[in-house]
């Protein structure tokens, strides 16, 4: 859409922001802009292009209302993720499914499947990116704990994390193993995330002949005798009449700024 077309202040109008104070609209050359100055040095400023009628329409709202508040959404199924209208950074935290644990008929023998390791970083974020969807989220299943029969736990399929609009290294949360019979604890998932300061944590490894399932780093803790807590927990294990459990699914946070 043109920008003759947009309906917005006239050029120059500074807008009421309590947070800022010195957020403009203005149109240079035909094109919209939200301009914002800096409050140590108001000859020093940064331009977003306002893209489109919607836009301006969001843009005018958040000044209005004093300036963009933060957001924040949680994510618990493979899906493209949008970003919406204002922020300039997005923070991603991400953990991929636990893996379940094992159970043996006896008293003995039996081992927690391993939690998913945890991912964090940021990125800058331009106008150009408002309304559309900016990554990708591919969570794979958590595990499943044995049940029944003596055997083993089985281990989560890695998620991901990708995208073609953000300058970003693709992100895999790699599978954490089961807990088994040996008994053998199952170890925590593996981390890949090339990103600029990203913080990396490898999950956490099972325990032997315990029915405690390992909470995923910064995740919901560690769980007793049940399913993995979310996101990312390990399955306990079990002996006898207590069945191995499922491990906890995978999650993405989004924190906008």
């Amino acid at each position: 859409m043109a920008a003759a077309l947009l309906r917005a202040p006239r050029p120059g109008l500074i807008l009421p922001s309590a947070r800022f104070r010195r957020d403009v609209v203005l149109c240079v050359d035909g094109q919209w802009y939200w301009r914002r100055y800096s409050k140590a040095d108001p000859d020093r400023f940064q331009d977003w292009a306002i893209p489109d009628e919607a836009s301006m329409s969001a843009v005018q709202q958040i000044l209005m209302a004093g300036g963009y508040s933060p957001q924040s959404f949680t994510y618990n199924s493979s899906q493209l993720i949008p970003c919406p209208i204002g922020p300039r950074q997005v923070t991603f935290t991400m953990w991929g499914g636990g893996a379940g644990g094992a159970h043996n008929t006896g008293c003995s023998g039996y081992a927690s499947g391993g939690s998913s390791g945890y991912t964090q970083f940021a990125m800058a974020l331009t106008s150009a990116m408002w309304g559309t969807n900016i990554v990708t989220l591919s969570l794979g299943t958590p595990g499943t704990g044995h049940t029944g029969t003596t055997g083993n736990g089985t281990g989560s399929v890695a998620s991901t994390l990708t995208s073609s609009t953000l300058t970003i290294s693709s992100v895999t949360m790699g599978t954490a193993g089961p807990g088994t019979t040996t008994p053998t604890g199952g170890v925590g998932g593996t981390v890949t995330n090339a990103n600029p300061g990203a913080t990396n944590t490898a999950g956490v490894t099972g325990g032997t002949n315990t029915t405690i399932g390992p909470g995923a780093p910064n995740g919901g803790g560690n769980v007793s005798n049940a399913a993995g807590s979310t996101p990312g927990g390990g399955g306990s294990g079990g002996g006898g009449a207590v069945s191995g459990k499922n491990g906890g699914g995978g999650q993405l946070n989004t924190d906008f700024i």
